[in-house]
């Protein structure tokens, strides 16, 4: 993955992305990018955030395609920062890895940022507003088609993000498990640390309908 120079603009940085990845996989991030930046500004208004937020959402995906070779390499080389817990399962390895690409290559500084990216197909308890973004417009930007009840759950989060991650973070386990795989332990705890956020507003009554 080698670029000459980092990308200055959203076009650039679609240009660039296009040297490595599919047409689908460019749709699906313009997709996040378009969904994550709506429930944010839903979340708390116009911000600062949304730009990095949008950089994010497009390079969440970014090492997606990137061949086994260059992905061990990266790996035996130490780039990784955020995610190394993820390294050992294959259809999570993209996630740190794109992380990594999309500070080194293209230019995002931002550690929440990066932290979303390296995290977003599992969640993290550590999530604030970015990765909570990420985490749900990866799974309900409407690209996708696989997704239980999937304008109910959007509709969900434009009002409240934690009861909707929970949500989705409870239909990815059951994928997993209905596959016959152990979830992720991260997911588990991402799944738990939600739940357990929610036990004061159930208990309140102050659930959202």
């Amino acid at each position: 993955m080698n670029l000459s120079k980092e990308p200055d603009t959203v076009a650039d940085l679609l240009t660039a992305l296009k040297e490595v990845l599919s047409p689908e996989r460019i749709q699906h991030c313009i997709g996040v990018r378009d969904t994550s930046v709506e429930l944010y500004r839903a979340w708390n208004g116009d911000s600062a955030d949304i730009e990095i937020l949008a950089q994010a959402a497009l390079l969440h995906d970014v090492a997606k395609e990137m061949d086994g070779e260059a992905m061990r390499q990266a790996i035996a080389e130490g780039w990784i920062v955020f995610g190394n817990d993820l390294l050992e399962t294959r259809g999570l390895v993209h996630a740190p890895l794109s992380a990594v690409y999309a500070e080194r290559r293209f230019g995002l500084q931002d550690r929440d940022a990066l932290f979303a990216i390296a995290y977003h197909p599992t969640g993290h308890p550590d999530f604030g507003d970015l990765g909570l973004a990420i985490f749900l417009a990866d799974y309900l930007e409407p690209n996708r088609t696989f997704e239980n009840h999937r304008e109910v759950l959007l509709s969900l989060a434009y009002k409240d993000p934690v009861p909707a991650a929970l949500e989705v973070a409870r239909q990815k386990i059951d994928i997993m498990k209905l596959k016959n795989r152990s979830p992720h332990p991260v997911s588990i705890a991402f799944h738990d640390h939600l739940q357990q956020r929610l036990e004061p507003e159930k208990a309140a009554g102050k659930m959202p309908l």
